[in-house]
């Protein structure tokens, strides 16, 4: 009795899991000819990235001038590849990013 229950559980289980894949596969639409996702290509700003890294833009661009984050000069702007910023969040140590924080400490007095 116990394995009937439990099999019919791991059943709905993976019914579930179906209809989830199912609704994410049908919410991101697939470029013609291609098995990734329309937004791999996808071009986004700093203020797009810093959204993604819970950071500020300005702490974006100052990745880019350190060459620490993935990007591509347009012109006077930088751009960014969606696909690109969250394979570097996957791949990275420094998410989310941290900021050096530096104390201030006083010497004592002679």
């Amino acid at each position: 009795m116990k394995d009937d229950t439990i099999i019919r559980r791991l059943d709905s289980i993976e019914a579930q899991l179906r209809e989830i894949k199912q609704l994410l596969s049908a919410n991101q639409p697939k470029a013609p000819g291609s098995d990734h996702s329309a937004d791999q290509g996808q071009i986004i700003s700093a203020k797009e990235v810093a959204r993604l890294l819970q950071c500020t833009p300005q702490a974006v661009y100052t990745k880019c001038a350190k060459d620490e984050l993935p990007h591509v000069k347009m012109g006077k702007s930088i751009k960014f590849k969606r696909s690109e910023i969250l394979d570097w969040i996957k791949n990275d140590d420094m998410y989310p990013m941290k900021m050096t924080v530096t104390r201030m400490t006083t010497k004592p007095s002679p």
